[in-house]
């Protein structure tokens, strides 16, 4: 039986006065896909900041693999093996894919993440364009690669990997999303897509303002239509 990889318990955060989120807790189970749902301002990002301590919790507390993870900088929480791939991807547009990679390695290695370029052929392709010039699911593909690399991820956080692609486009992410769970990479997944989400994770919460209205395996999550709609905007 799996056990809990993540535990997040009562987690209060505040952006200054503006209390964002209120009493959260969630645990992802190692080797699992986890979907955090809800609709826009829900606090699905605030809870991934809160994970990775870029907006620390004012209450509660995050334990990854049985360490207390409040105190330490974004980056320490890196190398504990939690990686994040932002809303935005923040990809440096101005560089090529293989300068984007190098400088997510880490340093302290001298061989260079080839594997990567297995894993994501269409990054190899790109190794010399600037990643500016790519299409959006390109550099989706190259925020994801980029996570992937330094210290091997055992937790990857997706925070809204569909925004802005085109439907075939967002298949292919997904594809990638399941590809890396299936080799053995435990993912928390938010996305506004619940269809979608749920559709590839084995668990589900759902917030709604700051709150965790529901929790279920995501099978159930997707057949219980009333919450869906109520709390998700799915007819």
């Amino acid at each position: 039986m799996s056990r809990p990889i993540l535990k997040v318990d009562s987690v209060d955060t505040h952006y200054g006065p503006s209390h964002i989120l209120y009493d959260v807790s969630l645990e992802v189970n190692e080797g699992d896909v986890v979907a955090l749902v809800g609709r826009n301002g829900a606090g699905k990002t605030t809870t991934l900041r809160s994970i990775m301590s870029l907006t620390p919790p004012t209450n509660g507390t995050v334990r990854f693999r049985d360490s207390e993870m409040q105190g330490l900088t974004p980056h320490e929480v890196r190398r504990k093996g939690v990686s994040w791939v932002p809303e935005d991807r923040r990809v440096f547009p101005n560089l090529t894919v293989e300068e984007n990679i190098a400088l997510a390695a880490n340093v302290e290695e001298t061989k260079f993440h080839d594997d990567v370029f297995d894993r994501f052929p269409r990054l190899d392709e790109r190794r010399e364009q600037l990643a500016g010039t790519m299409s959006g699911g390109e550099q989706q593909m190259l925020a994801i690669a980029r996570a992937m690399v330094g210290p091997t991820p055992d937790l990857l956080m997706l925070d809204e990997p569909s925004e802005g692609l085109a439907p075939q486009i967002v298949d292919d992410v997904m594809d990638t999303v399941r590809e890396l769970n299936e080799d053995g990479t435990t993912i928390l997944l938010v996305e506004q897509n619940a269809e979608m989400a749920l559709d590839i994770a084995d668990y589900a919460y759902v917030l709604e303002t700051g709150r965790i209205v529901h929790e279920s395996p995501a099978a159930e999550l997707l057949a219980e239509r009333e919450i869906m709609e109520s709390y998700l905007g799915v007819h």
